[in-house]
């Protein structure tokens, strides 16, 4: 009677990099072409300059991960965050934290002309504007860099759009840009 068991695959891959965009892939020596699942380039197998041969496909799987860390370690500075556009948590640590209830009343004199942030507040707004109704403060702070602008102006800025009727509080806490200052 034959016996029934778990085999470990044995079976070798050779890992290497993408030509086109560097990513990491593994494929088996008897295959002929390999295609990039990131850039969709087809590699002749026979051409491949391989990074390094293992056994088993878990062996390759775990080791591709491994190398795609490294690479994206290498070229983004830092460890990658895989949050969601939708999450509205601000995703670096290098954000400082606004207080969102403070209430910074804007002086009399300035006015929207006066201050240096307001034209890049009413850009980040307008590209809210195109992907949400209404959107939570957070989502403000978070784009705030993108835009060059202070987080200490942050809510400055929301007062003076708020006092102009450019943009309104809504329930819970949300906003709903109503214009944009010409």
């Amino acid at each position: 009677m034959e016996d029934t068991c778990w085999k470990k695959d044995e079976t070798p891959y050779m890992i290497f990099a993408c030509k086109k965009c560097d990513g990491y892939l593994y494929v088996k020596p008897t295959q002929k072409t390999k295609k990039c699942l990131r850039c969709g380039r087809t590699h002749q197998v026979k051409n491949i300059e391989t990074v390094e041969m293992v056994r088993g496909m878990t062996e390759a799987v775990n080791r591709v991960k491994q190398l795609q860390n490294d690479l994206s370690l290498k070229k983004m500075g830092g460890t990658p965050n895989f949050c969601s556009q939708n999450d509205f948590k601000i995703p670096c640590p290098s954000f400082e934290l606004v207080n969102i209830e403070q209430d910074l009343k804007p002086s009399k004199e300035e006015t929207l002309m006066d201050n240096d942030y307001s034209k890049d507040f009413s850009k980040l707004l307008h590209k809210i504007s195109k992907t949400y109704n209404k959107f939570p403060e957070q989502l403000i702070a978070m784009l705030a860099g993108e835009f060059s602008i202070p987080i200490d102006q942050i809510s400055f800025l929301k007062n003076l759009f708020l006092k102009e009727n450019y943009l309104i509080k809504i329930k819970n806490g949300y906003f709903k840009i109503i214009s944009f200052p010409k």
